[in-house]
């Protein structure tokens, strides 16, 4: 079930500029689909738990030491704060040679108005594998300042790949058609304020967590 950003301290710090925090992590990348314009705010920051992005253009970021095989799960739990059609975050897998003209990489992204997509790009050809579509699981963004909870999920096996929002499977793809092996991240797309809480592969959370304070 969605429900909004539990921690204020977040809220608090979202309402603000992203350039006020730490910046980008040292290992992670960032490829934009276009040049992004100068612009005071950092496009995507540790902020934990997890990361927030402020996209001009869409972009893709990425740690390449995080890899997945395609054979067990990867998760996401994000926030978006952005309520306008076309926005929306989501989890790229099977990247490889990512920011070079022979890139490869998958995207399951969803939007703040219940839907989602699955694109393939490859070689510098995009292929919509899932064009936007409703999905009835995709909780909506409810407008103004607010924001929305959503769950992204992959799960592979030998053949195929189901992909979830909230738990419930939305979409399932033969695994030769996705070829999920390599890097994995998130892929922003442009105009979108979003938090990306966690990020799980294999079970295995690798976004930043809060400090203990004792």
């Amino acid at each position: 079930m969605s429900r909004p950003i539990a921690f204020a301290a977040l809220l608090t710090l979202v309402a603000g500029n992203a350039s006020a925090q730490a910046g980008r992590p040292a290992a992670w990348r960032l490829v934009f689909d276009a040049r992004p314009g100068v612009d005071t705010a950092a496009p995507f920051v540790a902020m934990a738990p997890g990361w927030h992005a402020v996209a001009g253009p869409g972009m893709l970021a990425f740690d390449t030491t995080n890899s997945w095989s395609g054979d067990d799960s990867l998760e996401a739990v994000l926030y978006l704060f952005s309520p306008s059609p076309g926005t929306g975050a989501g989890l790229m897998l099977g990247g490889r040679d990512l920011g070079t003209p022979t890139e490869h990489y998958v995207a399951f992204v969803v939007g703040p108005d219940g839907r989602y997509q699955i694109v393939r790009r490859n070689h510098g050809v995009t292929t919509a594998l899932i064009p936007w579509r409703e999905a009835a699981s995709a909780p909506k963004h409810p407008g103004g300042s607010g924001n929305v909870r959503i769950v992204l999920g992959v799960r592979g096996d030998s053949l195929s790949l189901n992909f979830t929002i909230d738990g419930i499977v939305v979409a399932t793809l033969p695994r030769i058609a996705v070829q999920p092996s390599g890097t994995v991240g998130l892929r922003i797309e442009r105009g979108t304020s979003a938090h990306i809480a966690t990020l799980s592969i294999g079970g295995r959370n690798v976004a930043p967590i809060p400090a203990r304070t004792s």
